[in-house]
């Protein structure tokens, strides 16, 4: 591990790029070396020496009589490195040929670099300030896309972290020398004075930063306790608001009316806020403003690298939530969720505030946003080059937010059952699922969606590709907050002639393959199996013709293509 300090009259900016040899792990609180083979380097303003921290600073000769230790001195432009005549304790060659090398790139860095040659002309007024930390870019190709800077790289972010907290302390302001983007809920474009090259100057909130600086550094560690007590931030004057996303998808209309009857009734008096598409029908935005929802228009974003008609081709239209800047809060709700218990203290953390998904990255379904337009424009500005690694919104935020705060699963508790569950785990999530009063606070319907099932059984258990979404439980808890809404809203999710005849196609299959779970024995009592919605209403004799050929990866039921046969668009 090589640690760098900078000394206060030198006052030179210096960009070091590490060699594999010295950072084969990312990891910057892991060592690499044994303790007494830590080198140091010392800037100063006319020398840099390099030393080694071996116990032994004295060497013995043939007669066993000590001598001190002699050094040779090697020139680099105007600095002198001192190194040992004799090898140090470590006795790495390696080691000395990797310092050679990096004080003579630092030489040249000094020497050539346009972006330093040109600085005073990139920020002029940059001397008024004082430079309180030393910014290393770490360059390993394999936690960091040299062309794109912005993959999750450890090392970035404990040194941008180290940066807000000498600034949080110091008030003063803080310039990065980086190849890489400065972290966006970190260092917020708001508090940009002025960025050129590889230079970006930033004037923080002391305040604000040291709040953010409180809340735990790893995504292991819960921002929030698990019983943490609601805090109902209602009174007026506060811009907050819930918000979700309609685009392509007019089936979620049912959706996302239970969803704002779920907030409504879980106390919470904050703004809703729907942002839908024009695909959306001014009938169906009847009901969504009839349910609570505030309906404003956008324009939806293509993802680039989806294909076409995909299911996640237009999901990058969540970033539309940066713009919705009349608030300085806003908590993302997918519109197939439901919220049982108050989260209104939600809006206390910082963004991103979300749920693990696996390992160190998020779920974007429950997120905290801070509203920006300079933030939405970061995310528009690299579209086209990061690759995410869902193939949606999720994997591309997690590419750029890599600094996040992790609460507890009940606030986005997934609607899922692993293959490798035991009897009494699932038994343990459908006990959490089914609660009364709930125990969870937010659940996320995964598979195919209550409402788009009949209301007698969960239609996942109808598709041996689905078992893994199928719970009667949270089932059941859906319809207990459908049955509270009004005749006029309940009629916003009424069956689709075609959904019918789909669910009753995947029954019977059920049936020929004699599902163990045997759900498909059930008589359908759903009332919307007999109204109809629609001028053709005959699903039985749309059944008749039913088949394979009618599957379609046009169909939206869900998130993703079952191995059955899916009504077509």
């Amino acid at each position: 591990m090589i640690s760098i300090s900078l000394s206060n009259a030198s006052k030179i900016l210096v960009k070091v790029k590490t060699f594999p040899q010295l950072t084969r792990n990312r990891y910057i609180n892991r060592k690499i070396m044994k303790p007494s083979c830590i080198a140091n380097l010392i800037l100063t303003k006319g020398f840099i020496s390099a030393s080694s921290t071996a116990t032994d600073s004295v060497h013995r000769d043939d007669t066993g009589r000590r001598r001190p230790q002699r050094f040779k001195a090697l020139k680099v432009d105007k600095y002198k490195v001192l190194f040992s005549e004799r090898g140090s304790g470590c006795k790495l060659e390696l080691l000395k040929l990797a310092l050679f090398i990096l004080v003579f790139c630092m030489g040249l860095t000094l020497a050539f670099s346009p972006t330093i040659h040109k600085e005073q002309k990139l920020l002029p007024s940059v001397s008024r300030y004082s430079f309180r930390r030393l910014e290393v870019c770490f360059d390993d190709s394999s936690a960091f896309d040299s062309e794109l800077k912005t993959r999750r790289d450890v090392a970035r972010l404990h040194l941008q972290l180290a940066a807000a907290q000498l600034a949080a302390a110091s008030r003063v302001h803080v310039l990065l020398v980086t190849e890489c983007l400065p972290i966006p809920n970190l260092f917020t474009c708001k508090d940009l004075v002025r960025h050129g090259g590889n230079l970006w100057l930033y004037k923080p909130d002391s305040t604000v930063l040291e709040e953010k600086l409180r809340l735990p550094i790893g995504s292991c560690k819960l921002a929030i306790p698990f019983e943490a007590k609601v805090r109902l931030y209602t009174e007026a004057g506060r811009r907050e608001a819930y918000a979700t996303i309609l685009h392509s998808a007019e089936r979620y209309v049912c959706g996302a009316i239970a969803a704002a009857r779920s907030i409504r009734s879980s106390g919470s008096a904050r703004d809703l806020v729907i942002l839908v598409d024009d695909t959306i029908s001014k009938h169906d935005r009847s009901g969504l403003e009839a349910a609570g929802w505030k309906v404003r228009t956008m324009d939806r974003i293509r993802n680039p690298k989806a294909k076409r008609d995909a299911y996640n081709e237009w999901n990058y239209s969540k970033f539309r939530l940066w713009q919705l800047t009349e608030y300085d809060k806003v908590v993302f709700l997918d519109a197939d969720l439901l919220v049982l218990r108050n989260i209104d203290f939600l809006f206390a953390l910082p963004e991103i505030t979300a749920v693990g998904n696996n390992a160190a990255l998020f779920n974007s379904g429950v997120m905290v946003v801070e509203p920006s337009n300079c933030t939405f424009q970061l995310l528009m500005d690299h579209i086209d080059e990061i690759t995410s690694y869902n193939g949606g919104d999720q994997g591309y935020l997690n590419e750029i937010f890599i600094w996040w705060h992790r609460v507890p699963k009940s606030m986005n508790y997934l609607k899922h059952f692993w293959a490798g569950d035991t009897e009494r785990r699932r038994e343990k999530k459908n006990r959490l699922l089914g609660a009364d009063p709930p125990a969870l606070y937010v659940v996320h319907y995964l598979g195919l969606k209550p409402w788009l099932c009949f209301r007698d059984y969960d239609c996942n258990w109808d598709l041996r590709t689905y078992w893994g979404f199928a719970s009667d439980a949270a089932h059941q808890t859906w319809w207990k907050v459908h049955d509270t809404l009004t005749e006029k809203l309940k009629a916003f999710c009424l069956l689709p002639t075609k959904t019918k005849a789909y669910l009753e196609y995947n029954r019977r299959q059920a049936e020929k393959a004699s599902y163990p779970d045997g759900h498909w024995r059930k008589n359908i009592t759903d009332p919307r199996l007999h109204v109809c919605a629609e001028k053709f209403c005959s699903w039985e004799s749309m059944l008749v013709h039913w088949g394979e050929k009618n599957s379609s990866n046009n169909d939206r039921h869900t998130d993703a293509n079952p191995s059955a046969a899916l009504p077509s668009s």
